[in-house]
């Protein structure tokens, strides 16, 4: 009927038990999920099956607590479940249950929705290592920009400060905590010379044509207390996601 090709057109496991357990329905992916294609799983419970199946009777006895959860549950149920296949390779399931009662409450049947989530799962793994591997990245460039003999000042395109190292607090005297967000041209460039910093930064931006980028120049800096001193400054670029980034 309509109903059995809808559940069995669904990709997803799906499963029908009563309100003793027993099972009713299982699609054709449910019965891949489950082993069921050489079994005679009709009618059965999770119990009877965890005998007659030792292979699969840890994956029973965890049906039966989660039916439980599920039973005395108001809401639809959702837990996770891992299987290892014959090729001992971990399969990760998130299956949602929902119970119904009749009139007067008493068990009808019980509704279980499985979906395999391995690769999504892995690749959540895969990404919180590579967050974790970003972050020991991090820390290791902060360490080396902080144990630099040269002042090191990280700005993006708007020429705002996203990166000081300590040689940069030493040199111009503003702490990083200070200097983080504001105006490159605001701190350390003479108020004389701050227009044409800022017009050829955004000659940059728009025509990624260089005249200092890549480049050795002594020019006239600025420090916290509006002393000037002569710097030897080199800027690279970086251009990510549509973006530049600067680094002094």
């Amino acid at each position: 009927d309509r109903l059995t090709a809808l559940i069995e057109a669904i990709p997803d496991a799906i499963f029908f038990k009563d309100g003793q357990g027993r099972w009713l329905i299982a699609n054709e992916a449910g019965q891949r999920r489950f082993r069921f294609q050489e079994f005679d799983w009709y009618g059965k419970t999770d119990d009877q099956m965890a005998v007659e199946r030792p292979a699969y009777r840890e994956l029973h006895r965890a049906c039966i607590i989660e039916d439980e959860k599920a039973w005395n549950s108001p809401e639809p149920v959702l837990v996770q479940q891992r299987m290892v296949n014959e090729a001992d390779r971990v399969r990760v399931f998130e299956v949602r249950m929902v119970a119904l009662r009749d009139e007067a409450g008493e068990r009808s049947a019980l509704v279980v929705i499985d979906r395999e989530v391995t690769k999504m799962r892995q690749a959540e793994v895969e990404l919180h290592d590579t967050v974790n591997a970003l972050n020991d990245s991090l820390e290791r460039t902060n360490l080396l920009l902080d144990a630099a003999l040269d002042a090191v000042i990280n700005m993006d395109q708007d020429g705002c400060v996203i990166g000081w190292n300590h040689q940069a607090e030493a040199i111009f005297g503003y702490t990083a905590a200070e200097a983080m967000g504001r105006e490159v041209a605001e701190l350390i460039v003479p108020q004389r010379s701050r227009q044409a910093h800022r017009d050829g930064m955004a000659r940059y931006v728009r025509t990624s044509i260089p005249s200092i980028i890549g480049r050795r120049v002594e020019v006239t800096g600025m420090r916290a207390d509006g002393s000037e001193f002569p710097i030897e400054l080199t800027v690279a670029a970086l251009r990510r996601h549509g973006a530049f980034t600067f680094s002094a």
